[in-house]
């Protein structure tokens, strides 16, 4: 099953950033309703661009397109012209989803983000995490053995790095990794 990340950037008319806001806020409350919906949020290029980019992740694409088909973001999508134009829309997969959506704004066509920068985020999010883990679990797994004590906590990290400390890094050093 492979995770897919949408990115859509829109324009904000001048003076609406916090009608936009609000509006963005409900669409993401409406989409969390949404089987397979793993969470969103929303970030500028720059602080003085009016391109914002909202992104959402679904679990699967089949959970994604139920989303998109649906009257809930039908509905919600016809209270955004006074304040918003949509400018592009990219569906994106796998981890690096979470990078990709760093460089796509709509005045520029920004490269992708460096993979030395994607490899250095994963570390300092993975390095902790698994310090943490193997602190609090090591003492118990003394007497299992290696292979079993890796599966173990490879299986606790990656959903918790995938779903949990990859979208706050990335959200954190956005304005490091779009440069």
């Amino acid at each position: 099953m492979q995770t897919v990340t949408t990115v859509v950037s829109r324009r904000i008319h001048s003076g609406r950033h916090d009608a936009f806001i609000a509006w963005t806020s409900t669409g993401l409350a409406e989409a969390n309703q949404f089987d397979g919906f793993l969470g969103g949020g929303w970030l500028r290029s720059d602080g003085h661009s009016d391109i914002a980019h909202v992104v959402y992740r679904f679990d699967t694409q089949r959970h994604l397109d139920t989303w998109l088909e649906s009257n809930e973001r039908r509905v919600w999508l016809q209270h955004n012209s006074e304040f918003v134009e949509a400018a592009e829309t990219r569906h994106l997969t796998g981890v690096e989803g979470w990078f990709d959506g760093l460089s796509l704004p709509a005045e520029t066509s920004a490269p992708p983000v460096p993979r030395w920068k994607q490899t250095t985020v994963v570390w300092l999010g993975f390095f902790p995490v698994s310090l943490l883990l193997n602190h609090i679990l090591g003492p118990h797994l003394v007497e299992w053995s290696t292979l079993a004590r890796t599966l173990l906590v490879t299986t606790l990290c990656t959903p918790f790095m995938t779903y949990v400390v990859l979208p706050f890094l990335t959200a954190r050093l956005s304005f490091w990794l779009a440069r």
